[in-house]
C-alpha cells in the first residue's frame, strides 16, 4: 500500500504544473517519507530528486500505439483469411471444372465406343490389308481382339 501511494504521489507530481520545480524528498523521525517543492532546513538528509521529463501521456500513448499495431495485425490476419478462402473457392471452382470436362470427355468416349462395339458386333471389324493397301474384314483373333478392346472401352468409359 505505501508504494502505490508513493507512486500515486510521484505521478501527480510529474503531472502537476509543479513538475518542473525542483522536488526534495526526506525521512521524519518517524522514518516516513515526505515530498516536497521546498527542502526542510531542520531535517536531516534532505535529497533533490531529479524527475525525468516525460510527456504526460506517455504511458497512454504507448498503450495506444500497442492497441492500433495489434487492430493494424488482426486486421492484415482477416484480410489475409480472405484471400485463402477465395483462393480455396477458386481452386474447388476449377476442381469442379475440371471434373466436369473430364466427365463429358467419357461421356463422349463411351457413346463413340459403344458405337463402335455395337457395330463390329453387327457388322464384323474391318481393317487395311496392309499388303494391297484396302479395307477388308478381319478374322479371327485380329477381329477378337479388337471387339474385346472396344467392349473393354465400353466398361471403362460408361461406369
Amino acid at each position: 500500500m505505501p508504494h502505490a501511494i508513493l507512486s500515486f504521489m510521484i505521478a501527480l507530481l510529474l503531472t502537476s504544473p509543479i513538475a518542473n520545480a525542483e522536488i526534495y524528498k526526506w525521512k521524519d523521525e518517524n522514518g516516513k517519507l515526505h515530498y516536497s517543492s521546498t527542502p526542510r532546513v531542520l531535517a536531516p538528509h534532505v535529497q533533490e530528486v531529479k524527475l525525468q521529463k516525460l510527456p504526460a501521456d506517455r504511458a497512454n500513448a504507448n498503450r495506444q500505439e500497442r492497441l492500433l499495431n495489434q487492430k493494424k495485425r488482426d486486421i492484415r490476419r482477416v484480410e489475409e483469411d480472405k484471400k485463402n478462402e477465395i483462393r480455396k473457392e477458386k481452386h474447388v471452382q476449377a476442381e469442379q471444372r475440371a471434373m466436369l470436362k473430364q466427365e463429358a470427355r467419357d461421356k463422349d468416349m463411351c457413346e463413340k465406343y459403344k458405337q463402335r462395339y455395337t457395330k463390329y458386333k453387327n457388322n464384323g471389324v474391318k481393317g487395311i490389308n496392309l499388303v494391297t493397301g484396302k479395307k477388308q474384314k478381319l478374322k479371327g483373333a485380329a477381329a477378337r481382339n479388337a471387339i474385346n478392346n472396344a467392349k473393354e472401352n465400353v466398361e471403362l468409359f460408361c461406369k
